[in-house]
């Protein structure tokens, strides 16, 4: 559930399964230089010690909330948020930040623009060119939410108040499109990104105590000689796991395969099950094998 989460829980997910490998220092990239980033979270140390509840500006927008903390404009700075949350989590992490080349286009332009295999590496892009489900039909996932939406909405789910949990169930029976439903619940409470990400966590009924805790265990998806021989020396404290059947009767991992199967069906994805899936190791300069 962390990759669905806000910027705060997927970093302090992210940092927990970094940390536990036995990772010692964390780059990361941002639109702000690295002296203003740090001079920001030093202002959200010194605000999380006056008020560790955070309850000054719990009625904000997640972005607005940040800058409350951190004194600094975050408007059009998804990196900068995500920067300051890893930040805030480091722990004992050394951090380098990296500024973002913004001649890159963002991953939501992306998403969004007309032809998104123009956007990307050429590599990749030929990757998405042998998918048949690519691009993705967004009127696919409308049918499926609001369906399932319809069919019963959780009283307890992860970044879901009671305020939007009401907005929403008011809002469903008049819609007929995810669009519609976000513009007719979103304000000055709650952004477009934190209705999407509560309609996915209400679907698949993530539980608010689940993203709480430390991630029990990483998938091992890929690895060069250098990777795995990092992995032999770190000894983790945190189980890597290359078969994901054994992981089968894991409560995280059955959201996870239920979430995955879902969104095959969606989608009409034709790549193997997540249960069935192995680890793709390097075994020369250009070459792989699952």
């Amino acid at each position: 559930p962390w990759c669905c989460a806000t910027a705060g829980d997927f970093a302090r997910g992210g940092i927990s399964v970094a940390s536990r490998l036995g990772v010692q220092a964390l780059a990361f990239s941002a639109e702000s230089d690295e002296r203003i980033l740090r001079e920001a979270a030093g202002r959200m140390e010194e605000a999380d010690r006056e008020d560790p509840s955070g309850s000054f500006s719990t009625r904000l927008p997640y972005p607005k909330h940040m800058e409350v903390y951190a004194g600094i404009s975050l408007k059009n700075r998804p990196n900068d948020i995500l920067g300051l949350e890893y930040l805030r989590h480091a722990g004992g992490l050394s951090t380098r930040i990296l500024r973002r080349n913004t001649s890159f286009a963002p991953s939501v332009f992306i998403r969004n623009s007309g032809d998104p295999l123009e956007l990307i590496p050429s590599a990749a892009a030929e990757v998405f060119r042998k998918d048949p489900s690519f691009p993705r039909d967004p009127a696919r996932s409308d049918t499926f939410l609001l369906a399932a939406l319809q069919n019963g909405f959780p009283e307890s789910v992860y970044a879901v108040p009671d305020e939007l949990r009401s907005a929403l169930l008011r809002a469903l029976p008049d819609v007929r499109s995810v669009r519609e439903l976000t513009e007719e619940v979103k304000g000055k409470m709650f952004t477009v990104a934190r209705v999407q990400r509560a309609l996915w966590a209400a679907v698949f009924r993530i539980d608010p105590e689940a993203v709480r805790s430390d991630p029990p265990y990483t998938l091992l998806l890929s690895a060069n000689e250098l990777g795995r021989a990092f992995l032999k020396r770190a000894k983790p404290s945190l189980p890597v796991v290359s078969r994901p059947a054994s992981l089968k009767d894991d409560p995280v991992f059955r959201l996870n395969l239920r979430a995955n199967r879902v969104l095959r069906t969606v989608y009409g994805y034709t790549d193997e099950d997540d249960l069935k899936k192995k680890p793709v190791f390097q075994t020369g300069p250009n070459e792989f094998e699952g």
